[in-house]
């Protein structure tokens, strides 16, 4: 079954657009995901379909400044000229809030892919003691010390200065998506770290609303938010009896190569959180739901949704 897609008002006059794929037979959950940074929402069908035919009711919405959720104050590749990543969270809570309304009584689940698992895990440490979760996933992402985050935020912010707010900065894609290319050569696509299989970098690479180069403005605000989250007390303000999925590429040279996510994984577990569980793909880069990885990778999500209902 396709998607369904409806649009959500924001107190900032933003519209969001969420795209819904429905449960099959009986309803048992909801998993709402939020999609990584340079892509959007319709990319997870095979995820949807594969959740879907397990009871489990699958939204995504565009983050601001992603697919079909963009306009004259968050255009493709930007947040926002104030406050841009406070204002990705409130449209999670949005979404949340409708969700709920739609859903009541139905056991909620929140996840995401690489940018948006940073996402998930910050409306989580802000929100989920207040609106429960069920569970969290974090796919495709990473853990670097807040110091490292604001040593990074000093050249971004040149780079803001130098380039503009809304502007994207070459400096910051050598450092970043270019540099972790460099890591498989042989592939010849900037996008290679993103897959090991060549039909779905290709397909993400004709996809106009994937690829783009993001605002200096989004950078910024997003080093931001994980100097704050990866703080050691941040992790510890997750519920602690809130169950914690992590999926990961043993290839991913964000994460370099797996290691950051077992370090993520580990702090979690040290800083209180009782049930954590770590899937690392040996074949996997960044993104194991479109990687030689995403058969397995949607069986043990299905699985875990599964379990997390028998707690």
């Amino acid at each position: 079954m396709s998607a369904t897609t409806f649009y959500l008002d924001t107190n900032d006059s933003h519209r969001i657009a969420v795209h819904h794929w429905p449960a099959q037979g009986e309803l048992k959950g909801v998993l709402h995901w939020l999609h990584g940074m340079a892509e959007h929402g319709l990319r997870y069908e095979a995820l949807a379909q594969a959740v879907t035919a397990q009871g489990w009711a699958f939204y995504v919405h565009d983050h601001r400044g992603h697919g079909q959720s963009t306009d004259t104050e968050a255009p493709l590749g930007h947040l926002g000229d104030k406050q841009g990543w406070l204002k990705l969270q409130n449209d999670i809570s949005v979404v949340q809030q409708w969700l709920r309304r739609e859903h009541n009584q139905t056991p909620m689940v929140l996840g995401g892919h690489s940018m948006g698992s940073f996402a998930a895990l910050n409306w989580a440490q802000d929100y989920a003691d207040v609106l429960p979760l069920v569970g969290l996933v974090l796919c495709g992402s990473d853990y670097r010390s807040p110091r490292a985050h604001a040593l990074a935020s000093v050249a971004v912010r040149f780079e803001r200065w130098r380039c503009g707010l809304r502007n994207s900065s070459p400096l910051i894609q050598r450092l970043t998506f270019k540099a972790w290319a460099k890591q498989f050569p042989q592939d010849e696509s900037d996008f290679a770290w993103l897959s090991s299989d060549q039909a779905a970098v290709a397909e993400y690479e004709s996809d106009p609303l994937c690829g783009f180069e993001c605002s200096t403005g989004l950078w910024l605000g997003l080093l931001g938010a994980l100097k704050r989250m990866h703080r050691k007390r941040r992790l510890a303000a997750l519920p602690k009896a809130l169950p914690v999925l992590l999926l990961g590429g043993r290839q991913d040279p964000m994460s370099r190569f797996g290691k950051q996510v077992a370090q993520l994984a580990h702090l979690l577990t040290s800083t209180g959180t009782e049930q954590v569980e770590l899937k690392l793909y040996a074949h996997a880069r960044h993104e194991v739901f479109h990687d030689v990885s995403a058969p397995q990778a949607r069986q043990d999500l299905v699985a875990w949704l599964a379990n997390v209902l028998s707690i």
